[in-house]
């Protein structure tokens, strides 16, 4: 349980990320290297966001079942 909000606050840094690099872009109208570099930045953001929500899922799951709680 001591793992859950590390977890939760390492999966909004990661999406945090993801939009910062999806807006830099904005600032990168003519420069189509520097958005190709920010959309590959932005997409590995997505991909970190991922691993942690699911991570984050799992805890929760391991959570409930601990206290005899199951939503299903």
């Amino acid at each position: 349980m001591a793992d859950l909000p590390l977890i939760r606050m390492a999966y909004m840094l990661e999406n945090d990320f993801a939009k910062f690099y999806e807006n830099a872009i904005e600032y990168f109208k003519n420069d189509l290297e520097a958005q190709k570099v920010l959309k590959e930045l932005a997409k590995w953001e997505h991909n970190h966001r991922e691993i942690f929500y699911k991570e984050y899922q799992n805890l929760i799951q391991q959570n409930w079942f601990t206290q005899g709680f199951t939503p299903f």
